[in-house]
């Protein structure tokens, strides 16, 4: 699985795998087999993201934009960079960050709706 998804897994030992893909692996492992795993859809796509980075398949440019969280350099990011030479594999890229800019989005929504149910509570109190 290592050496199937990612470009360049490993440490430059050429021994360790890097601890992002780590984490990513076993990210997906927990999702799909334990029964209780509290990892989400948008956790798990961060994590492919960031272990796609790790492994130089995707630009170093994205570890700021994905460790700040925010959307709207990710946006900027898509709209200036050429992502790879290879269109194919670029347009792969292109449709996985906009999936996470599109769960980013709708995580701000949720976030912005409970705070203001919250504070629609605490007034009504």
């Amino acid at each position: 699985m290592v050496t199937d998804i990612f470009h360049l897994p490993y440490k430059p030992d050429r021994r360790h795998v890097r601890g992002e893909v780590i984490e990513y692996i076993l990210k997906l492992f927990e999702a799909n087999w334990c029964s209780d795993s509290q990892i989400n859809d948008l956790e798990l796509l961060e994590a492919f993201v960031k272990a796609q980075v790790a492994a130089r398949s995707l630009p170093a440019d994205l570890e700021a934009i994905l460790a700040k969280h925010r959307p709207w350099r990710l946006r900027e990011f898509l709209a200036e960079r050429r992502i790879n030479p290879d269109p194919t594999v670029a347009d792969a890229q292109r449709a996985t960050l906009e999936r996470l800019l599109t769960a980013w989005r709708h995580e701000r929504v949720e976030r912005e709706a409970l705070s203001g149910v919250e504070s629609q509570g605490s007034a009504a109190g």
